[in-house]
């Protein structure tokens, strides 16, 4: 029973950090989106805040780097579920690819293998 409650509370945090990544992704590249419209808006040179335009475009590829080593951690995750004998089945619109799971509702669910 401890397994499958620290499974939850392991599958609740990582659905939550995902979030949170997505969420910076999308705030990054609204940001980076903006500063060439900003700078003619301001008619500024092209060469003006080109340092700040790259920087940003950086941190948004430094961001996808970061979410792609999250999705690795999240399928190191489930195999490591699978090798205890814990499965932890995510509900919600959660379109995984070669996978048909679950397109309505929301949240996390326990299940426990039988072994």
């Amino acid at each position: 029973m401890a397994r499958m409650i620290v499974g939850r509370q392991v599958a609740v945090a990582l659905d939550k950090a995902e979030s949170a990544i997505d969420a910076a992704v999308g705030e990054i590249a609204r940001f980076a989106a903006l500063l060439p419209e900003a700078r003619q808006r301001a008619e500024l040179s092209a060469v003006s805040g080109q340092r700040i335009f790259e920087g940003a475009s950086e941190t948004l590829a430094l961001l996808a780097q970061a979410r792609g080593r999250l999705v690795e951690t999240h399928r190191r995750l489930e195999a490591l579920g699978r090798a205890m004998n814990v499965t932890v089945t995510a509900t919600g619109p959660v379109d995984k690819p070669d996978e048909d799971g679950p397109r309505q509702g929301g949240g996390v669910e326990l299940e426990r293998v039988s072994a």
